[in-house]
């Protein structure tokens, strides 16, 4: 491993511009496509800016998630993209990673409302 390679690795900015303007635009790109999918009254502008500076976040948060395991090229890129796609959505989906991997009390929920989840899962009697 190189000097760049090991400052890249702890240092989540020490990446080239270049490389951020693609993670951020391919989230963004995200953002506008949710927008599109998602928008059934009148063009709002506002909304579409939160979209998007949302999808730039998201897929900027999944681009380092991805370096740090090692995880690039296509694969890389389709997550970055899906991340800006889903915007706020992914925000609950690290929490609920966060939570699992420091063992905080998790109760999973559908359109807000608790399940019932077996924890007996992969044990024989």
């Amino acid at each position: 491993m190189d000097v760049n390679e090991l400052t890249n690795k702890t240092n989540p900015f020490g990446y080239s511009f270049i490389t951020y303007v693609w993670v951020i635009g391919l989230a963004c790109v995200g953002g506008c496509v949710r927008y599109l999918n998602k928008s059934t009254t009148a063009f709002s502008i506002v909304i579409l800016i939160r979209d998007v500076v949302t999808a730039g976040f998201m897929g900027l948060i999944t681009f380092w998630l991805c370096q740090w395991t090692n995880i690039s090229g296509p694969l890389s890129a389709v997550l970055i993209a899906t991340s800006g796609l889903m915007g706020n959505h992914m925000t609950r989906e690290l929490e609920t990673l966060w939570k699992i991997k420091f063992g905080v009390q998790y109760e999973p929920t559908i359109d807000g409302k608790p399940i019932d989840v077996p924890h007996d899962r992969g044990t024989e009697e």
